[in-house]
C-alpha cells in the first residue's frame, strides 16, 4: 500500500465497478504505477479477488485529476475474518501514482474508506488481509508504513512470504504412525474439514466455502488425522486452481509456480513433530504435481519455513486502527 500527506484540495472521483474489465486493468495500472514491478499485480488476480464472494461487502474509489485516474481505494468487510466473529473492515489497496504523491491524495481516499467503513458497521480497519487479500499487509519495502501511523493506525507484528525451489529436496519424508496421518483430502472429508475449520480456524472456514461454491478440488487440501480424527489441514495452490498465483509479476520463482498455505494444527497435537511433517508432506505434494516456484504468504513464522530451506522474500507489517478513536 502506498500513502500521500493530507492537504485541503479536492478532486473528482468515482465508484469502482469490480465486474468491469476496464475497471480491473486500471486498478492493476494504477497499483503497479504506483508500487513499482517488484509489486506488480495482473488484471487476473484483481479480477478473482474482486469478484462477489458471498457474505463480502466491498466498494471503492478512484480520483482524477482532469479526468486523468491518479489513485485509488479498495475496501472490504466481512464477518468472521477474525475470531470473534464481528464485522472486519479492510483497506484492501490503496496507491497514488508517484507524481501526485505528498498532495493529499492518499490521505483523502484514506478518509473516504474508513468513513465508508464506519458507515457499514467496522469498528476497526485493518490495512489488507480481507477476505482474498491481493495485499496481506503493508509491504515494508513501499516506505508507507510512516504515513499510516500518522493517519492513526498502529504497527502490529511483522509477518512475510517465504519462497523456495523444489527442485531439489530429499526424500526423508515418511510421516510415523505414531504421529498420524497425513493425506490429500476426499469428497467426503468436506463436512467434517468445514467444522473443524469453523471451530478453530474460523476464518479459513470461509475460504473453503468459497473454494466449494467455485467448484474447486478437495484434493487441494490436506488433512491431518490422529487416532482418526481430524487434527489439521494444510491447502495447496496449483497455477490451475482458481485463486491466481500470479501475485507480484516481478517474482524470480521458476515455474511451474505453487503455494502453500494456510496450514494449521489443534492445539492439542501440536509439539509432537506433526507441524514440520506436515510441511514436508505438503511440499512434496506440491512437487508430485510438478511445481518448482513455492511460495508461502503472510507468515509470522518465518523460521519454521526456513527450516524446511525456505528463504524471507518480503516483509509485511500488520495495521490496524480502531474507528472510535480508542
Amino acid at each position: 500500500m502506498d500513502g500521500s500527506n493530507v492537504t485541503t484540495s479536492d478532486e473528482e472521483t468515482r465508484g469502482i465497478d469490480f465486474a468491469s474489465s476496464s475497471d480491473q486493468a486500471q486498478i492493476a495500472r494504477l497499483w503497479n504505477s504506483s508500487a513499482g514491478s517488484e509489486f506488480a499485480m495482473s488484471q487476473r488476480l484483481v479480477g478473482s479477488a474482486g469478484s462477489q464472494a458471498e457474505g463480502v461487502w466491498q466498494s471503492g474509489r478512484f480520483a482524477l485529476s482532469d479526468g486523468r485516474l491518479i489513485g485509488m481505494v479498495w475496501v472490504t468487510a466481512a464477518h468472521g475474518l477474525n475470531r470473534d466473529g464481528g464485522l472486519s473492515g479492510f483497506v484492501e489497496i490503496l496507491c497514488v501514482v508517484p507524481e501526485f504523491q505528498g498532495q493529499g491524495v492518499g490521505g483523502r481516499l484514506l478518509a473516504w474508506a474508513e468513513a465508508a467503513l464506519a458507515a457499514e458497521g467496522c469498528e476497526r480497519v485493518v490495512l489488507g488481509g480481507g477476505f482474498r487479500w491481493p495485499l496481506n499487509c503493508v509491504p515494508r519495502e513501499l516506505g508507507s508504513v510512516d504515513f499510516f501511523r500518522s493517519s492513526g493506525y498502529v504497527e502490529g507484528k511483522a509477518v512475510w512470504d517465504v519462497v523456495r525451489d523444489l527442485a531439489e529436496l530429499d526424500d526423508e519424508r515418511r510421516v510415523g504412525d505414531d504421529l498420524g496421518s497425513i493425506v490429500e483430502a476426499s469428497e467426503s472429508d468436506e463436512a467434517e474439514l468445514f467444522e473443524f475449520l469453523r471451530t478453530t480456524f474460523p476464518r479459513w472456514a470461509l475460504e473453503l466455502a468459497d473454494h466449494r461454491r467455485a467448484q474447486e478440488r478437495m484434493s487441494d487440501y490436506l488433512v491431518v488425522r490422529v487416532d482418526g480424527t481430524l487434527q489439521g489441514f494444510c491447502k495447496l495452490t496449483f497455477e490451475d486452481s482458481g485463486r491466481p498465483l500470479e501475485r507480484f509479476l516481478g517474482s524470480p520463482l521458476p515455474r511451474p509456480w505453487g503455494e502453500l498455505g494456510p496450514i494449521g494444527l489443534t492445539e492439542s497435537v501440536r509439539g509432537r513433530g506433526l507441524g514440520g511433517a506436515l510441511l514436508r508432506e505438503s511440499i512434496f505434494a506440491l512437487r508430485a504435481k510438478g511445481v518448482r516456484g513455492c511460495r508461502i504468504c503472510w507468515t509470522p513464522l518465518p523460521g519454521f519455513y526456513e527450516t524446511a530451506g525456505f528463504q524471507r522474500e518480503r516483509e509485511f507489517v500488520m495495521m490496524m486502527k480502531n474507528l472510535d478513536g480508542s
